[in-house]
């Protein structure tokens, strides 16, 4: 289940992956443009690696997070019915 920042955070870095899709499917179909065709191909690919590590840490910081405050909110119940 995603939190509201992670679809957020998704949203905006998918947004941006199907407009850099975009304009490589352009310059795909051009003539004469191998080497940015090339280019273009590295970056991409770079995108994904990068989208996914991304999603990886925003994932261990959500739970590092949750345990966090769930914890908080244990002790704190614990002090609240010990008095």
């Amino acid at each position: 289940m995603k939190t509201i920042f992670q679809s957020i955070t998704g949203h905006f870095i998918g947004n941006f992956s199907v407009k850099f899709k975009a304009q490589f499917l352009k310059f795909k179909y051009k003539p004469k443009v191998n080497a940015l065709k090339n280019r273009y191909a590295s970056h991409f690919f770079t995108l994904f690696i990068c989208k996914e590590t991304f999603n990886k840490i925003l994932t261990k910081i959500f739970h590092t997070f949750n345990f966090h405050l769930q914890q908080i909110i244990y002790t704190a119940f614990l002090l609240f019915f010990r008095m």
